[in-house]
């Protein structure tokens, strides 16, 4: 029996997409983004994020109590 497989999808600022994939890929090398013989896998896809944060929040982008939409990229790897 082989061993179980899960797909880690994450919303991520255009500009750190890559940082965060090279992290997870530079970490967990033999367990995130593997297929087969082939490594560092995504399947990355663009696109508009909407959020509005609510008091309390401290929002990275964006101001509380405003609806805000970011260009971001939906990203996909198997872990």
């Amino acid at each position: 029996m082989s061993p179980s497989r899960f797909k880690l999808v994450f919303f991520s600022p255009i500009a750190h997409t890559n940082v965060i994939l090279n992290q997870l890929f530079y970490k967990y090398p033999s367990n995130v983004g593997r297929i087969g013989k082939y490594e560092n896998c995504a399947f990355i896809t663009p696109g508009t994020g909407e959020f509005r944060p609510t008091v309390g929040c401290n929002p990275f982008s964006g101001s509380v109590g405003e609806l805000t939409h970011v260009e971001e990229h939906r990203v996909e790897v198997l872990v």
